[in-house]
C-alpha cells in the first residue's frame, strides 16, 4: 500500500502555465483523506516550493526542496535535512561557470543571489516569483555555505558543460539537468532519491510504500528507489527507463491519472 507520494513540479504537477489542474487537485484532495502523506520533490527554493505546498494543503510534512538539498517541513519551517556545496569547492565552481560563459544563481539561507540580471536570470526570477539579491561578486556570499549553485544557458551548452564539469570536479560537486536550460550544482551524495529515503526513514515508511513521479534527470534517483516510480510522457529514455510506469503528460493530468491507478486503486 502506498502510504507517502512524492511530486515533481516543473512539467510534472504543474502544467505549462504553472498552475495545478482541477482534475490533480481533486486526486490528491482524496489521496490525503485516506491518509496517503502528499509531498513536493522539486529543484526549486524552498520559498519558492511553499506557495504549491499551500495550494494543495500540505502542512506539517516535509518538502524536498534544492533537488534535495534541504528538506523543509512545510508550515512551520523546521529543517530535517540540509547538504550545503563546500564552501572551497563552490568559490572553485563560480570560476569555471564564468570562464564557461553560463548566468549563475547562488542559493544562500533560501536567498537567491546574481551578479547580473542576465536573460537568463530575468527568465530564472519570473519562472519562480522570488526576489534576487545583487552581489558584485558572488564568492562573498558564500560564508553558510550555499544549499545550491545553478548553471543557467542554452540547452547544448547546458550538456557540454555537464560534461566538463564532471570531469573537473569528480567526487566534489555532483551535477543533474532539471530543465533543458538548467544545470543543477550540488553537494556529493544529493539527490532527490536520498532526500525522499530520508523523509520515508522519518515516517517509518520503506521503499515500497513510496511512490514518486517526475519527468527529468534529477528524478532519476528518486524514481529508482521509490517503490512505485513513474515517468511522466516525453520524458528522456533514461528518465522512463528506471520508472515503473509511464504517465500522460502534464497537460492530461498524468499524476491524477497514476494516482488513481496506484493510490486509489481506480
Amino acid at each position: 500500500m502506498i502510504r507517502l507520494v512524492a511530486l515533481d513540479l516543473d512539467d510534472t504537477l504543474l502544467r505549462p502555465d504553472l498552475t495545478i489542474s482541477p482534475a490533480c487537485r481533486q486526486v490528491l484532495q482524496e489521496a490525503a483523506a485516506r491518509g496517503v502523506k502528499i509531498t513536493i520533490a522539486s529543484g526549486r527554493m524552498y520559498r519558492a516550493t511553499l506557495p504549491f505546498a499551500e495550494i494543495l494543503e500540505i502542512s506539517g510534512i516535509p518538502l524536498l526542496t534544492y533537488n534535495g538539498a534541504l528538506v523543509r517541513f512545510a508550515g512551520y519551517g523546521e529543517t530535517l535535512f540540509h547538504q550545503p556545496l563546500p564552501v572551497a569547492a563552490a568559490v572553485r565552481l563560480i570560476g569555471a561557470l564564468r570562464r564557461i560563459g553560463l548566468h549563475i544563481n547562488v542559493f544562500v539561507d533560501d536567498d537567491l543571489y546574481m551578479e547580473d540580471l542576465s536573460e537568463e536570470g530575468k527568465r530564472y526570477i519570473e519562472r519562480n516569483k522570488v526576489p534576487v539579491k545583487l552581489t558584485s561578486d558572488l564568492t562573498a556570499v558564500l560564508a553558510n555555505g550555499p544549499t545550491k549553485i545553478l548553471a543557467a544557458g542554452e540547452p547544448e551548452a547546458i550538456i557540454e558543460a555537464e560534461k566538463e564539469l564532471n570531469a573537473e570536479f569528480q567526487g566534489e560537486i555532483v551535477f543533474a539537468r532539471s530543465r533543458p536550460r538548467f544545470l543543477e550544482c550540488l553537494a556529493p551524495g544529493v539527490n532527490k532519491g536520498v532526500a525522499l529515503a530520508k523523509v520515508a526513514r522519518y515516517y517509518g515508511l520503506d521503499a515500497r510504500e513510496v511512490m514518486a513521479v517526475g519527468d527529468a534527470p534529477n528524478d532519476r534517483e528518486m524514481l529508482a528507489w521509490a517503490g512505485v516510480g513513474v515517468a511522466m510522457a516525453g520524458a528522456p529514455p533514461e528518465v522512463q527507463a528506471v520508472a515503473d510506469w509511464t504517465a500522460p503528460s502534464n497537460e492530461e493530468d498524468g499524476v491524477a491519472v497514476a494516482l488513481r491507478r496506484y493510490v486509489l486503486g481506480e
